[in-house]
C-alpha cells in the first residue's frame, strides 16, 4: 500500500467583513451589565442572546440613556406592530436592569388567527 500524503494549509483570518467587525461581535458594556443582570435574574440563555441583540439594534439607532429617543425610534421604525413591542420589552430589561423607571408605550400585537376551511361534502 502506498502512503497518504497529507497537504495543510494555513489560511490568513478574515477581515474586514461585516460579520468580523468589532461593533458586531463584542457588545458595549452597558449591554454586557444587562447580560449580566439577566443571568442573575435566571433568564433562559436563549433570551438573554436575543435581548442583547435587540439593544445592540436600538443602540445603534439611538441613545439608550435617554427614554424619549427610544420611543421615537420606536415609534418611527417602518416594521410590525409585534417587532415594536418586542423592542420595548427589550428596553424595558435595560431599564430594570438599570434600576430607572420608565413610561413604557404600549403597542398591540395582532394575531393571525388560522383560517380554516370546511370541506362541503
Amino acid at each position: 500500500m502506498g502512503s497518504v500524503r497529507h497537504e495543510f494549509f494555513i489560511f490568513p483570518d478574515q477581515t474586514g467583513t461585516a460579520t468580523s467587525s468589532p461593533d458586531v461581535l463584542t457588545p458595549s458594556p452597558a449591554i454586557i451589565n444587562v447580560m449580566l443582570w439577566m443571568k442573575k435574574e435566571a433568564y433562559e440563555d436563549s433570551t438573554i442572546k436575543a435581548t442583547a441583540k435587540r439593544l445592540k439594534h436600538l443602540q445603534k439607532n439611538c441613545h439608550l440613556a435617554d427614554p424619549e429617543s427610544v420611543k421615537i425610534f420606536v415609534a418611527n421604525k417602518k416594521c410590525s406592530n409585534a417587532f415594536k413591542e418586542t423592542l420595548i420589552e427589550v428596553y424595558d430589561i435595560f431599564m430594570r436592569s438599570i434600576g430607572q423607571q420608565w413610561s413604557k408605550p404600549f403597542y398591540t400585537r395582532m394575531t393571525n388567527c388560522p383560517k380554516y376551511q370546511l370541506k362541503k361534502k
